[in-house]
């Protein structure tokens, strides 16, 4: 199964990505533990493009065998970056908690609809009812995804 949503890049977005996201996976009926890690490392993405990128952005998850795919993709080609942020500072952890609750993540810069960007992604195992998101895949690679059009759902 595949979704795909837009947002511009407004507080109110990372709201709407979190219920688009919510609607997704209970229709896909994942596990309790992949919803919640897949929600926060959402709201890290989402925020950090409408932070970060200040531009229209497009989310997709995709689910297929036992791995479950998060992408942000903005009109911003400036890689993610890893901060060292205070101990008492109010931001800077988003790509740190990223990498604590996906298996893999990694950047690339793409094309979509004649835009240059980059593509943050996240993927997580699933194993049986439960999920596994701290690197129990073992691979610690990269894999590509395919594209959908915006705004529907793709069964594979």
């Amino acid at each position: 199964m595949r979704w795909e949503w837009g947002y511009p890049p407004q507080d109110g977005s990372a709201a709407a990505a979190r219920r688009d996201v919510a609607r997704a996976l209970s229709e896909a009926g994942v596990s309790a533990a992949l919803f919640d890690d897949v929600q926060i490392v959402v709201s890290e993405l989402v925020a950090n493009a409408i932070r970060h990128a200040g531009t229209d952005f497009e989310l997709t998850v995709q689910l297929a065998d036992d791995r479950l795919r998060v992408e942000v993709f903005d009109a911003d080609t400036r890689p993610p970056v890893f901060v060292a942020a205070d101990p008492e500072a109010t931001s800077g952890r988003g790509l740190v908690i990223v990498a604590a609750f996906a298996g893999t993540w990694g950047f690339e810069t793409t094309e979509r609809q004649g835009m240059t960007g980059k593509t943050v992604w996240d993927e997580f195992r699933q194993v049986g009812d439960g999920a596994s998101g701290d690197g129990a895949s073992g691979d610690g690679g990269r894999a590509d995804g395919g594209r959908a059009g915006k705004g529907r759902a793709d069964r594979d």
